[in-house]
């Protein structure tokens, strides 16, 4: 074994001390950034696989419902045929008995292909079947060892309703059923129940069947337009039209026309019932002595002479004055225009003409003019409810025959009537998919889709379309919007700009902070107690107990008195400019604002206790409201409560967010805080502030909870905006996305039916809600490259 020798220093190097060796401690895996990052990354990744998985299942299921599937006949091992659209497969335990049956079918061979999975296990089907009229389920599981053979039905046809849900069967034949009373010379042994007849042109054969009114005998014929599948299907493409048509027709003519008369009618009730109410006033305001109501009126009438005089003089005098006086001039200028307010309710409330109102021979004369309207309006109802009807019998002659292929049984017209075939116009689309290419199959899936967007809904809202459901929704959002956004505004302004920074503004931020985390049914419980019942009631019908006309000016004069008293005490409260608080400042600022809150109060209390206010509706029925109840502007303002937290915390970080240098630059050109405010800052904020509304719209527009107690209904007749005048009705109740999911979801008659809608219906609201943010935030992107600032 060798060993090598150390090296031979060099000369010089012998006499150096020897380098000390510094040892670096590894830094340990806790103190590195590393694997944080990769486990923020690995968050965030899975962030968005959660919500990219989520709308995914949404987009397939929601896309999906419309899409047209084949129809199917099953023939089962029992014998037994039906026909049916495969809608799910599926693995499933059966029972000790079924798992011996198909083990007993296995061994002899005889068990049906598909029967069980790869992995062995049993396997169902589940298949649309329809025809609900026949006590039976629309959707059916079908353990598959039972099905014998399917094959695609070229004969069937799925048939779209109007109630029932859809009708999955074979079109044989299309009638036209006629109803005539027998002529003299005509007896039913003459006629027989079976022959021909002449239709347009051509000898068709009928049937007939008879029946006694009465006196008299009627018979019903039912002549037979075609013969089979093909040839039904054939003719029903050009029948079907026609059917819709003439039901679109008669859609028209109740729901306008007639609606235009009835809502005439309804004009003329209020005329007849505002004649009654304003001729009662009338009585009343003769009965009272009109002496101290005249003197009041007269005194009011001076009094404003002289505050606008007071106005006129403060506003020439207040310029000139310096210091203190000029204070003492706005509070007094303040003080007149508040009497000035005051004194004109007075002057409208104790008018001497409210005395020469309605008459007895005008309050008749009005009444007779409004019979003689009532009669021509139902003149009108009567000769539109006969066209409405001889349109009805003539679309009730037109029936198509399709059976059950399990049963037997024809598609009746309604479930108490199982004999008589169905009205060709009670059908929205026959839908033949075995038939269809792919264009064709692509063309009902558009018409399905224009149905529904564009319709409205049918069935109990299981079918059909969601345009009314859309249009309150989009118009909620907005109301929501118009009316949140400038009131996060205002309070967001006061609180970043006016508001002392100290303790009672620190407790408001908190507070606005706490309220984001209210449950949202408490908002809907307090809009449905304040907004409905007590705002409502007050718009309808005025103060429920108003005071006396002395007693409100005495607490008018109290109010006037105690509003001047704050001012005052609030001038003195204020510290001189440069001079900082003293003892003496900050006392003064607790009376100060006790009397704000006294006079807050005593002006609400004028507001509900008012007699010179009797309500917009108050000569209406008292169980007939307008606007005490849900509606769609109560709802708007319940949204608006629950999202205000949102717009406020924006606000005032874009407010925050302004460059310093822009402010100071503003007030060096001359301008005031609120010019500053309204020109520069709230500019500039712009884009943070509709952040806010972009938040708001989107926890707003998904809300349910707070809607079911303040508007929303499971089917609205009439929207909020319609032709009849005032064209708005923001009193009406509405329909939204976000209820009728709910109502898809929960109380559908027919769940398993509405399940696909559910789906698109989400999708819907989804679409909605993103196309309203794309919308806000291309204004906000705009907004903010206008207002970008840069440096030199």
């Amino acid at each position: 074994m060798t060993s090598i020798p150390p090296p031979t220093p060099l000369p010089g190097e012998a006499d150096k001390p020897q380098r000390e060796v510094f040892h670096i401690r590894r830094t340990p895996l806790s103190g590195r950034g590393e694997p944080m990052v990769w486990l923020m990354g690995a968050g965030l990744g899975l962030c968005v696989l959660l919500i990219l998985g989520l709308l995914g299942v949404i987009l397939a299921n929601g896309l999906a419902t419309f899409w047209p599937r084949p129809i199917e006949r099953i023939t089962l091992t029992d014998g037994t045929t039906l026909h049916g659209v495969e809608v799910a497969r599926e693995t499933y335990q059966p029972n000790d008995a079924v798992l011996a049956e198909m083990k007993d079918l296995h061994d002899k061979g005889e068990l049906p292909k598909g029967s069980e999975s790869s992995s062995g296990k049993p396997v169902r089907v589940k298949y649309r079947v329809g025809n609900r009229e026949l006590d039976q389920a629309t959707y059916e599981w079908i353990p598959a060892y039972t099905i014998a053979s399917t094959d695609k039905a070229t004969d069937a046809a799925l048939f779209e309703r109007d109630t029932w849900g859809v009708w999955i069967g074979t079109p044989e034949a299309l009638i036209v059923q006629r109803e005539r009373p027998l002529a003299d010379s005509e007896t039913p042994e003459s006629l027989g129940e079976s022959g021909t007849t002449t239709y347009e042109g051509k000898s068709l054969p009928v049937t007939r069947t008879f029946d006694t009114r009465g006196d008299e005998t009627i018979a019903t014929e039912r002549v037979q337009l075609s013969e089979g599948a093909d040839a039904t299907l054939d003719l029903l493409k050009t029948m079907l039209p026609e059917a819709i048509k003439r039901r679109k027709q008669l859609f028209s003519i109740e729901k306008y026309e007639l609606g235009h008369v009835y809502a005439q009618q309804r004009a003329t009730q209020d005329r007849i019932d505002s004649a009654h109410y304003l001729h009662k006033q009338y009585l009343e305001a003769k009965g009272q002595s009109r002496t101290w109501p005249m003197i009041r009126w007269i005194a009011a009438i001076i009094g404003l002479i002289a505050a606008c005089a007071a106005v006129r003089y403060l506003g020439k005098r207040i310029p000139t004055m310096r210091g203190m006086q000029q204070n003492y001039g706005k509070i007094a200028r303040t003080s007149v225009w508040i009497a000035i307010i005051g004194l004109a309710v007075v002057v409208w409330g104790e008018a001497p003409w409210r005395a020469s109102g309605m008459t007895e021979a005008k309050r008749d004369q009005i009444i007779a003019k409004a019979a003689d309207r009532s009669k021509e309006l139902a003149s009108k109802a009567a000769e539109i409810s006969d066209r409405i009807t001889q349109l009805r019998a003539q679309d009730a002659q037109y029936r198509i025959v399709t059976t059950d292929l399990r049963s037997g049984r024809i598609a009746p017209v309604r479930a108490t009537e199982p004999d008589q075939p169905l009205i060709l116009s009670q059908v929205y689309r026959v839908v033949t998919t075995n038939r269809e290419s792919t264009f064709g199959k692509f063309g009902v899936f558009m018409s399905r889709w224009r149905e529904f967007l564009t319709g409205d809904p049918r069935d109990v809202n299981s079918a059909g379309g969601v345009y009314p459901v859309i249009f309150g929704t989009v118009l909620l959002t907005l109301l929501l919007c118009v009316t949140v956004v400038p009131l996060g505004v205002v309070a967001a302004v006061y609180l970043r700009e006016y508001a002392k920074q100290g303790v009672v503004t620190s407790v408001i931020r908190i507070a606005v902070n706490n309220l984001a985390g209210v449950p949202s049914i408490v908002y809907g419980v307090f809009g449905l107690g304040f907004f409905c019942y007590t705002v409502g009631a007050y718009v309808d019908r005025g103060p429920s107990e108003p005071s006396s006309a002395p007693s409100w000016l005495a607490l008018l004069l109290i109010t006037w008195i105690v509003i001047i008293g704050a001012l005052v005490v609030g001038l003195f409260a204020k510290p001189e400019p440069g001079q900082p608080e003293n003892t003496v400042t900050r006392t003064l600022k607790v009376p100060m604002v006790t009397m704000w809150i006294i006079a807050v109060g005593l002006m609400g209390t004028l507001v509900a206790t008012t007699p010179y206010f009797g309500g917009f509706f108050a000569s209406r029925p008292m169980t007939d409201s307008v606007f005490r109840g849900p509606g769609i502007l109560w709802a708007a303002l319940t949204l608006a409560l629950l999202t205000l937290p949102v717009v406020i915390v924006a606000t005032e970080e874009a407010i925050a967010a302004v460059p310093r240098t822009i402010r100071e630059s503003s007030f060096g050109c001359g301008a005031s805080k609120w010019q500053t405010i309204r020109h520069i800052v709230l500019p500039s904020a712009a884009p943070g502030i509709l952040t806010g509304a972009i938040l708001a719209m989107a926890r707003g527009a998904g809300e349910v909870a707070p809607l079911m107690l303040v508007g929303v209904l499971k089917s609205a007749k009439e929207l909020p905006l319609d032709g009849t005048f005032p064209y708005v009705h923001l009193e009406r109740s509405f329909m939204h996305l976000g209820f009728h999911i709910y109502d898809l979801s929960f109380q559908s008659a027919d769940s398993e039916a509405s399940r696909p809608l559910v789906w698109t219906t989400t999708l819907l609201l989804i679409v909605i809600v993103l196309a309203l943010n794309i919308v806000a935030i291309l204004i906000r992107n705009r907004l903010r490259k206008k207002f970008s600032t840069g440096h030199f």
